[in-house]
């Protein structure tokens, strides 16, 4: 899936980072998920990952929720917010129109 001119057109708009259009990408292709599985997908520290999204959650193009853990923990899970999933949906629709 091919999102990074929107995300490109997004990083201007509120001042992301170059590092931090990885999660965003990550959380558009998978759905979402914790620190850890995030941290994994694109092979950065959970620490520099929490960072990223501290900051994209500030700016509320990233949506955290409390979930329990198969260990019976708290986490969070992070996902895209409903409008930058809407403008990747519509952007997956456009795209597949194209090809067929």
């Amino acid at each position: 899936m091919d999102i990074l001119p929107i995300i490109e057109r997004v990083r201007s708009i509120f001042g992301i980072k170059k590092a931090e259009i990885n999660v965003i990408q990550y959380l558009a292709e998978k759905g979402g998920g914790s620190v850890k599985d995030i941290a994994k997908g694109i092979h950065k520290s959970e620490r520099i990952v929490r960072s990223y999204l501290n900051h994209l959650t500030s700016t509320n193009l990233v949506y955290k929720k409390i979930i329990i853990t198969k260990n019976k923990k708290l986490a969070y899970f992070y996902t895209l917010s409903p409008q930058i999933q809407e403008v990747v949906r519509k952007k997956l629709e456009e795209l597949a129109n194209s090809i067929f």
